[in-house]
């Protein structure tokens, strides 16, 4: 049946706007009951999860304060409290701005075990904004700053004022060697796709805490940012390269091989690493002779096993003032390519190029770090 005149495309044309107005309301549903303020300014949860957290929390209150002495739940009618409550979202007391991680420690003498809970993360920065999560990764370190044991990592969505209530363990500490030892905490922001990206962190010396033997001890500590060289000394690594070199003494020229490169530091809005090497021989700071590798697709841990051939002397009666110059970057076919870093091997300074020396003629590998 034909509808008269234009009253077919009218009634289309009612009918697309009726349904356009419905998935808009809708959107503005959805977002209204993801964002919205709860009551209180205190994170919403069920009468079920209420329960279910109080339970795990009094059970791993009591499994850590009921032995040795300690308070325990028959001595005075509840377990100590481990956990605190839910925060609320507007902080009070507290200058704007400024992160903090808010955490406690806890040293249990007669089992060597340190118990690190990670409970909130607050006035996180503003490039959250884009992320979805929050991540915190939690290690104790060395006197060097280097990463003795990984406890483990918590996260959740993005909140100004995150909480996590996490907890963790670390065993066989013996008392003598905690206070050579550190706690770190480093902050991430992490995308939809799983990628997680250094913020700051936290480090404190344990010899800095006052222990207390039968609970917690409770701190708020402000997150340094990677800004002002802060951060732990592992988030600073860009990666190791490993090189061959070998003087052959008859013709005067250096082999080099380009042997791999490991751990190389992921730059940010990159999709994809496609790392190569340049490679550049200077005499007094001038490039005499320069060559590269092939791109390595899509890794973070390249091997490219090129061998170059370079004339050391050419013709100079001078033998001083060399150096090899190895730039690690990444190809882009659009953008200009990205510098992941560098090493140097200096003829005066350099222990490699001391070695390949001594030995002539004989190929000589080792591994660099790269700056």
């Amino acid at each position: 049946m034909a509808f008269p005149g234009g009253n077919a495309g009218m009634i289309l044309s009612a009918i697309l706007a009726a349904l356009t107005t419905s998935v808009i309301l809708l959107l503005i549903l959805i977002i209204y009951m993801k964002y919205r303020k709860p009551q209180n300014g205190y994170r919403r949860m069920s009468p079920t999860s209420l329960t279910l957290a109080a339970e795990q929390r009094d059970s791993r209150a009591a499994s850590i304060f009921s032995m040795y002495g300690r308070p325990s739940i028959q001595e005075n009618g509840k377990a100590p409290e481990f956990d605190i409550p839910l925060i609320s979202r507007k902080a009070t007391g507290r200058p704007k701005r400024t992160c903090q991680l808010h955490f406690s420690l806890f040293y249990n003498v007669h089992l060597n075990e340190l118990t690190v809970q990670v409970i909130q993360a607050q006035s996180l920065p503003k490039l959250f904004g884009l992320q979805s999560g929050v991540l915190v990764k939690v290690s104790v370190l060395d006197a060097d700053g280097e990463t003795r044991e990984k406890l483990g990592k918590t996260s959740m969505h993005f909140r100004k004022n995150s909480v996590f209530n996490s907890v963790f363990t670390c065993k066989g500490i013996a008392s003598a060697d905690l206070q050579e030892l550190s706690i770190g905490l480093s902050l991430h922001s992490q995308d939809r796709f799983g990628q997680s990206h250094f913020v700051g962190g936290v480090v404190m010396r344990f010899s800095e805490v006052n222990f207390n033997p039968s609970e917690p001890v409770y701190f708020w500590r402000p997150v340094q940012r990677k800004s002002n060289g802060s951060s732990p000394k592992a988030e600073r690594q860009k990666g190791q390269l490993f090189l061959s070199l070998r003087y052959h003494e008859r013709t005067s020229r250096i082999n080099v091989i380009v042997m791999k490169a490991a751990n190389l530091a992921k730059r940010k809005r990159q999709l994809r690493t496609d790392p190569y090497v340049m490679v550049k021989l200077l005499k007094n700071g001038e490039v005499i002779e320069k060559k590269r590798t092939q791109p390595c697709k899509g890794s973070l841990d390249p091997v490219w096993n090129e061998p170059f051939v370079f004339d050391w002397k050419k013709g100079n009666t001078e033998t001083t003032g060399y150096k090899f110059v190895f730039e690690i970057k990444s190809s882009d076919m659009v953008m200009p390519d990205t510098s992941l870093g560098v090493v140097e091997i200096c003829q005066e300074t350099s222990e490699h190029w001391k070695e390949m020396m001594e030995k002539k003629n004989y190929a000589r590998a080792m591994c660099h770090n790269i700056t």
